[in-house]
């Protein structure tokens, strides 16, 4: 989500990026939406333990600086603006990427659709808490974290070069 308000603070002069973890009832909500809800926000979090995984130096590279949740439902103001080509390709490929994982999930039955749809796309909403904990719990929650765009690059290059 990209911010162009917080009530309390002063105007920024430059969009802050945060991650906001949503109710499942706000679904409607799409890539480019303008929308107002109450969170609660925080700074992104450090390692949890010496030598573990900093998602704070994590979001730092990609540009995020807030994350939270919500504590309500999310007013709808403006659905997208698709005004430039940059932000109409984001919206597309974001939409797609959603699409890809919901067709998953109604494919592969039970947790192991969650878990393929967030291998695939990086979406890992629909995994279950239970499974999440057994996969850090295993070791393999770092399958979770790089998964998405570079598990795809990987097999788009494996695949041209079998087929080539």
């Amino acid at each position: 989500m990209a911010v162009h308000a917080i009530s309390g603070l002063e105007p920024v002069k430059m969009t802050i990026y945060l991650c906001l973890r949503l109710h499942v009832a706000d679904a409607d909500i799409r890539s480019g939406d303008v929308i107002r809800l109450r969170a609660r926000l925080a700074p992104p979090p450090t390692a949890s333990y010496p030598d573990g995984f900093d998602f704070s130096r994590q979001a730092w590279f990609s540009g995020l600086g807030v994350v939270g949740f919500a504590f309500g439902p999310v007013e709808l103001l403006e659905p997208h603006d698709e005004a430039t080509m940059t932000c109409l390709l984001r919206q597309t490929l974001e939409n797609w990427r959603a699409e890809i994982a919901d067709r998953m999930t109604a494919q592969i039955k039970g947790p192991a659709g969650g878990v393929a749809a967030a291998l695939a796309t990086g979406l890992r909403g629909e995994i279950p808490d239970g499974v999440r904990q057994q996969m850090r719990d295993s070791g393999l929650a770092h399958l979770l974290a790089i998964s998405g765009l570079h598990i795809g690059l990987v097999t788009a290059f494996v695949f041209a070069l079998v087929r080539g």
